[in-house]
């Protein structure tokens, strides 16, 4: 894709509003959890190993190779915590639509983290407009 990733970095002391936000998003978009896994902070999406939640394998696998191909539309990200990635899936796999990818950092442990993809019920546009609505 060629656009830019729009950026909102939520610094130290800034934690309610960064969790109000992360709330909002998933009150809003009704987000359903595809996804989740714990690997190594730094690992390759690709290789944490991921719990589907009723999802078929090879749809979560093509999630997982859309993500890497495709940089997020929208990056939150709450300073060495959490990360949160939104993808706006639609020209490079067969699979269409918005995708969460959340990173919690130091979760369960230190130097691990608890990575969760949400399906969203919106679109591209909508997700542009309600986001900067909400921040």
């Amino acid at each position: 894709m060629n656009y830019k990733t729009e950026q909102f970095i939520f610094e130290t002391g800034t934690e309610d509003s960064f969790y109000d936000f992360m709330h909002d998003f998933h009150e809003v978009f009704e987000n359903k959890l595809v996804m989740t896994g714990s690997g190594s902070s730094n690992v390759k999406l690709e290789d944490v190993k991921m719990v589907t939640m009723g999802y078929d394998d090879k749809h979560c696998a093509d999630i997982l190779k859309c993500m890497k191909h495709e940089q997020p539309t929208i990056h939150v990200c709450l300073q060495g915590q959490i990360r949160a990635n939104m993808y706006a899936l639609d020209n490079m796999c067969d699979v269409h639509g918005v995708y969460l990818l959340q990173q919690t950092i130091d979760y369960p442990k230190k130097s691990m983290s608890l990575y969760s993809v949400w399906e969203c019920t919106t679109d591209k546009q909508q997700l542009d407009t309600d986001v900067l609505l909400m921040l």
